[in-house]
Order: C-alpha cells, then structure tokens, then sequence
C-alpha cells in the first residue's frame, strides 16, 4: 500500500495550535518572570521570535498549498509575502539583541529597534491574505469569509496603531482588542484548515 503523503492542511492546523500556546507561555513567562521577554534586546525574546517564525511557517503554507490547488493567486502571494515579512520582523529581533550585546547603545536608541517599529507597514500583507481567503468564500464557506473578515481588521488595526499611537498615547487601549482578535483569528485558522484536512479526496 502507498503510503499516504503529509497533509499540508493538518502541519497548517498544529502550526496555529502552537502559536497560540507559544502565545500563552510568553504571557505566563513574562508574568511570573521567568524569562525577560518584555525588551526585544534580549536572547529569550529572539528564542521566541524564530520559534514564532517556524510554526507560522508551518500555518501559513497551509494557505500557499491551498492558493495553488485552487488558482487562488493572490493568495499563494500574499502568504508568501507574509512568511517574508515574518523573517524580516525576526532578523530585525536578531540584529537588536546583537546590537545590544556588543555595544553600550541604550535599547531606545538601538537603530534596528527603532527601524523594526516600521515593520508594522507589512500588515498590508495580511489585508491581502484576508483578500485572498474571502473570495475563496466558495470553496472555504462561512468560515472562510468570517475568517478572512478578522484578518483584515486586526490588520487594519495594526496600521491604525502604528500612527495614532505616538500621536494619542490612550489609543492603546486598542491593543487590547487585537489581543483577543489574535486568539480568535488562530482559533478560526486551526478549524478551517482541519475542515480542509478532512474533507474527502484531500491528502
């Protein structure tokens, strides 16, 4: 008998299991002090960020295989797109921590710091990607669509941040809500892609 291959869906769905788990612990390790992940200058926090990048890797070619069996272009695109802005975002947490550790240069006046607050810009990816799921509504039903929905807001959100922060310090408290929208974005990634993983004739 063949064995069957690994079900890119099914690596997609674990992919978004972990990093809300990955999530969780930053949370309780920052809360109980068990690593400094607070401060992008230091080793754990750029732990964190490329073991981020390797399970997102692992979500997010769930959408480029999904894009290239259905001719969703777009898609397959703006996925790729987000995997490149996710190695960006970390090799810029890289470069701050080496910056730090071999300079005497406070974290705040760290080049790469203050370059990586830019990288916000790379939402635009993920308003495509939102795009690309909603008109693949055939194919991926309500689910689809509501997911696609989240996507974009918490996206839009993210730019909204990046300017109106500096200029209205209490629009912070939107950082709350993109909070619970990261939650519920994942929660609706993992269901999706393990409904593409059972349906009939995919593998």
């Amino acid at each position: 008998m063949k064995k069957e291959s690994i079900n890119p869906y099914k690596i997609a769905a674990i992919g978004g299991t972990l990093l809300i788990l990955l999530q969780i612990f930053r949370i309780f390790a920052s809360r109980l002090q068990l690593v400094d992940l607070m401060y992008p200058g230091t080793l754990a926090t750029v732990t964190m960020s490329f073991a981020s990048l390797i399970i997102s890797v692992m979500l997010y070619y769930g959408y480029i295989y999904f894009g290239k069996q259905n001719n969703n272009i777009l898609m397959v695109i703006s996925s790729i797109l987000v995997i490149f802005s996710l190695v960006v975002s970390s090799s810029f947490t890289l470069l701050t921590f080496l910056f730090q550790k071999f300079t005497s240069t406070g974290l705040f006046n760290n080049p790469f710091l203050m370059m990586g607050r830019f990288l916000n810009f790379f939402s635009i990816f993920y308003i495509l990607l939102g795009a690309s799921i909603i008109l693949s509504k055939k194919e991926l039903g309500n689910l689809g669509l509501v997911t696609g929905i989240i996507i974009i807001i918490d996206s839009f959100l993210s730019l909204s941040y990046m300017f109106i922060f500096p200029i209205y310090p209490k629009f912070i408290q939107i950082s709350y809500i993109m909070f619970y929208l990261f939650y519920i974005e994942k929660i609706l990634q993992i269901f999706l892609f393990y409904f593409l993983s059972t349906k009939k004739g995919l593998h």
